[in-house]
Formats: structure tokens, sequence, C-alpha cells
């Protein structure tokens, strides 16, 4: 192509015969420029940039490195996290230019410099495990809570006494301006002439129950 290209032939009829784009063949004649052909790298090259934008100068990374050792030795309150380190910088004279806090985190983790160990999310555990009949389950259990200060248009501020079966499909509430005590005993009263009575029945520590 580069040959062709130094003879003459036009660079749109040099791309047509090689089955390449008018772009492909700029960019060869480009590379090749005045030098002779055994002379000239053919090699690929990378379209990758050849430096980062965003990436942080090593001498910053330098400098919160041991700007975070000097707060480990001179904080009273042992503060040395990215948070800490972000305010240490803020307070240098300008013109340091001052990562964000997730930067710095990314920068001490990336130089082994963070103490703290990542959190274990532990699986809750199953439903009624504090009672193994329950648990497995062989019985029934009945949860019983009330819900205040809940607000319904055109009848203000009211509470719901509530209940519902841990494995069956029972779910009763009964509304009220105020769940007193009378309205609580009268509901359990009525919830277990209706569906008998569970083997177990949790409660609040509402002082109602």
């Amino acid at each position: 192509m580069v040959a062709l290209g130094r003879q003459g032939k036009s660079q749109r009829a040099v791309a047509r015969r090689f089955g390449v784009t008018l772009r492909t063949v700029q960019r060869w004649l480009q590379r090749a420029g005045q030098a002779a052909l055994a002379g000239v790298d053919w090699q690929a090259r990378s379209h990758a940039p050849s430096a980062v934008t965003n990436k942080t100068q090593a001498t910053l990374e330098r400098e919160v490195c041991a700007l975070r050792q000097r707060l480990a030795t001179g904080s009273a309150l042992g503060l040395v996290g990215a948070q800490a380190i972000h305010e240490a910088l803020l307070g240098q004279p300008p013109p340091l230019a001052v990562p964000s806090v997730r930067t710095l985190g990314r920068i001490l983790r990336r130089n082994g410099l963070l103490d703290g160990q990542p959190r274990v999310r532990r699986a809750a555990p199953p439903p009624g495990w504090y009672l193994p009949a329950v648990a497995q389950p062989r019985a029934e259990l009945d949860a019983f809570d009330v819900i205040e200060d809940l607000r319904l248009e055109g009848a203000g501020l009211l509470q719901v006494f509530t209940t519902r079966a841990l494995w069956g499909p029972v779910v009763r509430a009964w509304p009220a301006g105020v769940a007193s005590t009378s309205l609580v005993l009268e509901a359990l009263q009525a919830h277990g002439r209706r569906h008998g009575r569970p083997a177990g029945a949790q409660f609040d520590n509402d002082v109602r129950f």
C-alpha cells in the first residue's frame, strides 16, 4: 500500500485494491513517512493511551502513605482512615491537589494500609429458631403487635392490633382509636375462639401485653 501510494496512486484506489478503509491507507503512509520501506516498523501498535489521565501520581500516593504513618503516631484519637487523611490534606497549603475520600481509600487499599476487617454478613436464623418445635416446624406460633400512629385520611391517627401466624395463613387486624388493654384482651379471646390456641404466642415489650 505504501509503495503504491508513493508511486502516485490515489489513496482511495489503493484502499479499494487491498479491501481496507481509506483511514488504514492514510495511517500506514503516515507511519512510513519518507523512510525507506525496509526501515519502517510495521508492527501493530496498541491503541491504549500511554498514560491514564485519572491515575493518581506516584508522588501523591507516597505523600498519602507517609501522612497516614504520621497520623498513626501523632493522632490522639488514632484516626488514620481516608476521611482523616482527606481533612489533613485540606489543611496543607496549595497547590496540592486533594483526592476524594474514595480515591484515598483505594490508595490505602493498594498499599495494604487498611486496618479494618471486612464486615461479615451472616445469614438470618430460621423462623422460630428459639423454639425447636416451631422451627422444625411441628407447632404453630402467632405473633401479636400494635401498629401506632397510623394516619388515615378522614380518620386521623389510628392504632391497629395485629396478629400473624408464622406458618399458617392466619392474619388479622383490629383497628381502633386507641388499642387499649381491654381491646387486646377481647381480640385475643375472639382470635382463640375462631382459630384455637397456638402452641406459642409472641409479643413485643409493649406494656399492654
